[in-house]
């Protein structure tokens, strides 16, 4: 970036940071603990530090910062250790493994022919090579003769797929004049059927591919010992979908048994592609949360490809084979397992995870926003007009309080509607829809003997939280249709925009959010981070709607906890029923869609199947956006997504048994980690450091302790996790310095000053961390009800902080932080969980 660009960046900067509306906006004035004359008994507990008013915000940050460096009277101690509100837990093993630039092993040993071919495939898969182009990489690698390199793609396929070949069976044709399926594609094999002589238009075809073969090959990858049920019920598993009363349920009646959770997502081919693909997958869920939706463990059932989605009845005839081969499996299957043991085995489907319109197709519902189109309830809604000045109407979903909730659905609900002859169902649309509760026809998950048609569907936060419900909220505040509105910020984006800017992430988060001015393009996480995240940066919302906004926030965290007792089950029910309550309140009937009123479910979703990162799409979506970039031809895509599913497992597998190369391994790791086990990963024993720090006054201060030969870094990797001092890449959103850490027996938080090396033989390193006394956590009040969000922290940056020195093994996980100037005070996040977040 030139001079030029950085000086008109920081005279905008000035333009909004020097403008009064940002003292306008204190956090702690919404938060303050008073009277609320709205609709709710609702308050936020917060403490009484004063915050006065701020004339430059960034500048308020850098100088709390340095600050915090170079305080003179700082004691450096590893004695006195100061009580907190609460004890922290942490989980030993949370940290996501990351690589630094530079943490390649120096081994000799060369690749083979199979260990480039997996690299290759990995490598188009990545950047969505074509075949020829891997053609044209093996003809250079040879060219500049480097050893063991195949010699074209076809010699890459024929060394992988020899090894594991995915059984699929024979193409399959929709005929939308008869609803059934053909076996060729030219006619419909139906005599009766008036495209018997040919099809008018081309048919959409469905590859499905058996599942029992997948189970095995699965299966056969883990010992005996992995699948047995005494070790989910411990306090190791809190949160795992084996803590859910339905696999519960499942437990007391049958002994020897998996369990799979089914996913179905139509993809674009390509964005100029009127082609589209619908994939019908599942996981085994007594994998390990991270092992569960890698590339290789991932089954695919089916595989429909066509021009158009697929109608009800069509989704149905895709279906119909699938569950079919899921009854049988639910009858006893011998799979051999890695250790030669066989187990006998029943394979039961216990839930699903949709976004709206594939599970209405696969429920067989309405669609969602329509009457009756809750999967989880039978909720009509009501119609208000779209705004004051037109006839057009709009179906809303509001829940009042002095109201009951509708009738959860059931396979007992289901199986009254169905029961009901057809000559007793009313022919006109709308009142057969009324009379049927939105049912349109069969399910065909029903005949499964432990999938229930209405809590089987579970909750997806991807769809129905971040790019829903939160979504929603962004377009109420900063669309210019509701400038006018109490609630808008339309007239505060880029206030609110300059308030992200200064909040810090680890550089292991997934998708750092951009410039709230484009939240319209944000990714689903990006949307999770600002929600989970960056809540103070919306203070500029007036009071009643920012402690709505609350809610929100506690209940998201929570939900997405890694562990989740009685009690918090229960605060998530009471903060999402009184957002749902609260919300036509607030908004008005208008704007409560179908998205807002799903947040009721969310409780229900966890308590039948445990946290909500055990069936969220954000896995899924993934894994449907590597079968898309596989895609290359310009027809027959089903078939070709079923052959490149059997190369990229093939791969996957090669890449992680223990005699692939290394430095080839730590090469995807940095491309496309998701195909790797991180328990097949090792890590060199020494800490990796690198940017020399200058700082002599800094370097004369821990010499005085240390004495004079040592060394102060910028940066350090170890066990491939990297940490920052805190004044490292000050002006970057990624910052590695703010860590939960040990003290002895307490958990501790902090930011990293200086990273000591003392001897240069010395592998380990002594990491300075200046401690952050916790004054209290974000909560909020309902109805005398107090609920605290320990993962939010706040610490007065006017009270005296200690230095501790500790060693990097006592290091636990990385922290997101923002400075808020009008509170005089940081707040500090923690993840939730690590398993989305990094």
């Amino acid at each position: 970036m030139s001079r030029t660009t950085l000086w008109r960046h920081r005279q905008r900067a000035k333009k909004f940071i020097n403008d009064d509306v940002l003292n306008d906006a204190s956090l702690e004035d919404h938060l303050r603990d008073e009277e609320n004359n709205i609709d709710h008994d609702e308050d936020v507990a917060t403490s009484e530090l004063q915050s006065n008013n701020q004339n430059d915000y960034n500048a308020g940050v850098d100088q709390c910062i340095n600050d915090l460096i170079n305080d003179n009277n700082k004691s450096k101690s590893i004695e006195h250790i100061q009580e907190e509100p609460n004890e922290l837990e942490y989980d030993s093993n949370s940290e996501i493994d990351e690589l630094d630039n530079e943490e390649i092993f120096n081994l000799s040993a060369e690749p083979t022919v199979k260990d480039i071919a997996a690299v290759l495939i990995v490598l188009k898969i990545r950047h969505r090579l074509s075949n020829r182009c891997i053609d044209h990489l093996c003809q250079l690698m040879r060219i500049l003769k480097t050893p063991n390199v195949p010699s074209n793609f076809a010699h890459i396929k024929s060394m992988l797929v020899s090894e594991e070949t995915t059984n699929f069976t024979p193409t399959k044709f929709f005929c939308s004049s008869c609803k059934s399926m053909s076996d060729n594609e030219k006619q419909c094999c139906n005599p009766t059927c008036k495209e018997s002589s040919g099809f008018s238009a081309k048919p959409n075809t469905f590859v499905r591919i058996p599942l029992r073969s997948q189970i095995q090959n699965v299966l056969s990858r883990f010992p005996s010992s992995y699948f047995e049920k005494v070790p989910k019920f411990n306090r190791d598993y809190p949160s795992d979908i084996s803590q859910g009363e339905v696999y519960k349920e499942i437990v007391k009646k049958e002994n020897n048994f998996i369990t799979l959770l089914m996913n179905v997502d139509g993809i674009e081919i390509a964005t100029s592609s009127k082609s589209s693909l619908w994939v019908i997958s599942f996981v085994i869920n007594e994998l390990k949360k991270k092992e569960r939706f890698q590339i290789q463990n991932v089954l695919v059932g089916g595989i429909g490809a066509g021009r158009s989605k697929p109608s009800r009845a069509e989704m149905g005839s895709y279906l119909r084979p699938i569950v079919n081969e899921l009854l049988g499996l639910q009858r006893e299957h011998r799979f051999r397992t890695s250790d030669g043991v066989y187990l006998t085995l029943k394979v039961y489907l216990i839930a699903g995870s949709f976004d709206k319109p594939a599970q209405a197709l696969v429920q067989n519902i309405g669609e969602a926003n329509g009457g009756y189109g809750c999967g989880r309830c039978c909720i009509m809604g009501i119609t208000v007009p779209i705004n004051n000045d037109s006839s057009k109407k709009i179906r809303v979903f509001p829940l009042r309080r002095n109201e009951n909730h509708p009738k959860l659905r059931s396979n007992f609900t289901y199986d009254v509607k169905m029961a009901i002859p057809e000559h007793y169902r009313p022919k006109e649309k709308y009142t057969r829809r009324d009379f049927m509760h939105g049912y349109l026809g069969e399910c065909s998950l029903r005949e499964l003997r432990y999938f229930d048609v209405g809590r089987g569907f579970a909750f997806d936060t991807l769809h129905n939280l971040y790019r829903g419900t939160f979504s929603r909220m962004l377009d109420l505040w900063f669309e210019s249709t509701y400038r006018k509105e109490p609630w808008s910020l339309y007239s505060k984006i880029k206030h609110v925009d300059i308030r992200l800017s200064t909040h810090k992430f680890p550089s292991i988060t997934c998708r750092i959010p951009r410039s709230i001015l484009k939240y319209n393009q944000f990714k689903a996480n990006e949307l999770r981070s600002v929600l989970l995240f960056g809540f103070s940066s919306f203070s500029f919302l007036p009071r009643k709607y920012y402690r709505h906004f609350v809610l929100l926030v506690i209940a998201a965290h929570l939900c997405e906890s890694r562990s989740i007792s009685p009690d918090q089950l229960s605060y998530i029910r009471q903060l999402t029923t009184e957002f749902v309550y609260q919300f036509p309140l607030l908004y008005g009937d208008r704007q409560n869609v179908m998205c807002i009123h799903l947040i009721v479910h969310l409780a229900d979703s966890i308590k039948d199947f445990g946290g909500v990162y055990n069936y969220s799409t954000f896995n899924f979506e993934s894994y449907l956006g590597t079968l898309r970039e596989t895609v290359h031809s310009t027809r027959r895509h089903a078939l070709e997504v079923n052959s490149n599913i059997g190369i990229l497992r093939s791969s996957c597998l090669c890449i992680n048994e223990t005699s692939f190369n290394l430095r080839l391994k730590e090469f995807i790791k940095r491309i496309q980690p998701a195909v790797l086990n991180d328990r097949n990963l090792k890590f060199q024993n020494s800490d990796k450091v690198k940017n020399i720090d200058y700082d002599k006054l800094k370097k004369t201060n821990i010499q005085s302790l240390f004495g004079k030969d040592i060394t102060l870094y910028k940066t350090m990797t170890f066990k491939g996790v990297r940490y920052t001092t805190v004044m490292y890449q000050t002006i970057s959103a990624k910052n590695d310095s703010c860590v939960m850490y040990k003290l002895g027996t307490k958990i501790r938080i902090g930011f990293i000053i200086s990273i000591i090396k003392k001897l240069k033989h010395e592998q380990e390193c002594i990491i300075e961390i200046r401690d952050v006394p916790i004054n209290r956590y974000l909560s909020v009040n309902i109805n005398g009800t107090n609920i605290t969000c320990s993962n939010i922290m706040f610490s007065s940056s006017t009270q005296s902080n200690s230095s501790y020195f500790v060693r990097p093994s006592d290091m636990i996980e990385k922290l997101s932080y923002v400075f808020d100037n009008s509170l005089k005070a940081f707040i500090l996040f923690r993840f939730p969980n690590m398993i989305e977040s990094s």
